[in-house]
């Protein structure tokens, strides 16, 4: 549990706390939240919603197992064909954004439905414990995703079936 409030504060730290309304999806069943272009499996039947700023929400599900999210980051429509050229600088700026001090020990390229990505493996030691991370960065034609899979050591197995069921809904692939 101490290892769960950790996560608690480290997404609180990112700026991903807040505000929270509740969403219920049944557990293992697909959520798509309505006006997102994507859909996803939460483990738990749960999921808190969080309009974090303008243009950027979080849907978290905080389990006995562990911290699921996904983020969603409008890209500005001026910038969108520059993202589109520059994938790679998108995807390491998020990936930096929600990092900081935290110590990458993987970091690969990934396509999810002809977009790129990158599956990150970290451990951010909080002073308190350590928090190991998983996450999988995305970029769409007009979001950025972010899904989060927060605990113990067992993080890359629990992350698996979570990244897997991310669905984009978009028309351009890149």
């Amino acid at each position: 549990m101490k290892k769960l409030m950790c996560a608690a504060m480290f997404l609180f730290a990112l700026g991903v706390a807040g505000t929270v309304s509740a969403a219920s999806p049944s557990p293992g069943r697909i959520f798509s939240p309505p006006g997102e272009k994507f859909s996803i499996s939460f483990p738990d039947a749960y999921v808190t919603k969080d309009d974090v700023r303008d243009g950027m929400t979080t849907y978290l599900d905080l389990t006995d197992s562990g911290l699921y999210a996904v983020t969603a980051m409008e890209i500005p429509a001026n910038l969108r064909e520059w993202t589109k050229n520059h994938p790679d600088l998108v995807l390491n700026g998020a990936a930096d954004e929600v990092l900081r001090n935290a110590e990458v020990r993987n970091r690969n390229k990934v396509t999810v439905a002809g977009l790129p990505g990158e599956d990150i493996t970290a451990i951010d030691d909080t002073g308190y414990e350590s928090i190991h991370l998983h996450l999988r960065i995305i970029a769409s034609d007009d979001r950025v995703y972010v899904l989060t899979v927060v605990g113990d050591e067992t993080v890359t197995a629990k992350a698996k079936a979570f990244f897997d069921s991310f669905k984009p809904r978009t028309s351009v692939a890149y």
